[in-house]
């Protein structure tokens, strides 16, 4: 499922692809937004926050394998720029930005039965960042909270933080994507003006090592998981 967006005005569509790649369009979402993150919790996609032009959002909606869309309870602070990952019986969504320009380190999760709770804060408060999942983990990565962030936070399948070795290099914008036992953070903006190729691999006992970059340095990228890869598309290079 794809959900949200902008185009100019602020989107409350849903796209969802079937395993043969038939496309669907389900009920909208509740509320039109941009700047919102998804995550998944046994039965259902959750998509949490966001931003509408004039107001941060603390709107969850929630699809589940029919694609019927409920409204669960929603965020504890309404955010935008925020990310999500999923790990045990948890979907997380953590960090974002409010209404007042602030960096949150705001952390709900969801659990199968879409009952809400605020486990650890993050360990540092920032948006942009990316998050991904490997083994017993949702791992949190990278950010901006008036400086570029190299900061991971990683949750377990108890909810407890842990901090395990930072980035390669600081920054925001990044993509996070999940292979095999890897949990992969790529491309990103380290500075104004300057896109990173690097990636950083997590393995399921927290060990970090560094791939291959990136063939084009960017931010604003996606990733995705098929079978054996990880995939990173498009972004922005200048």
């Amino acid at each position: 499922l794809f959900a949200g967006g902008y185009d100019g005005s602020y989107k409350s569509t849903v796209d969802a692809y079937n395993t043969e790649l038939v496309r669907s369009t389900p009920t909208a979402l509740s509320a039109a937004r941009r700047r919102l993150a998804g995550a998944s919790v046994g039965d259902y996609a959750l998509f949490a926050g966001g931003y509408d032009g004039s107001n941060y959002k603390s709107t969850v909606d929630a699809y589940n394998t029919d694609l019927v869309r409920s409204t669960p309870t929603a965020l504890s602070v309404a955010r935008a720029n925020l990310a999500g990952a999923s790990v045990g019986n948890y979907a997380l969504f953590a960090g974002g930005s409010g209404s007042s320009g602030e960096y949150m380190k705001t952390v709900d999760a969801y659990n199968a039965s879409l009952v809400r709770s605020t486990p650890t804060a993050l360990s540092v408060a920032r948006n942009g960042l990316a998050g991904a999942s490997v083994g017993n983990y949702a791992l949190f990565a990278g950010g901006y909270d008036g400086s570029y962030k190299s900061t991971v936070d990683a949750y377990n399948t108890s909810l407890v933080r842990s901090e395990p070795t930072a980035l390669s290099v600081a920054r925001s914008v990044l993509a996070g994507a999940s292979v095999g036992n890897y949990a992969l953070f790529a491309g990103g903006s380290d500075s104004s003006s300057s896109h990173s190729n690097a990636v950083d691999a997590y393995n399921a006992s927290l060990v970090r090592s560094e791939p291959t970059a990136l063939s084009v340095a960017r931010s604003v990228l996606a990733g995705a998981s098929v079978g054996d890869y990880a995939l990173f598309a498009g972004g922005y290079s200048g």
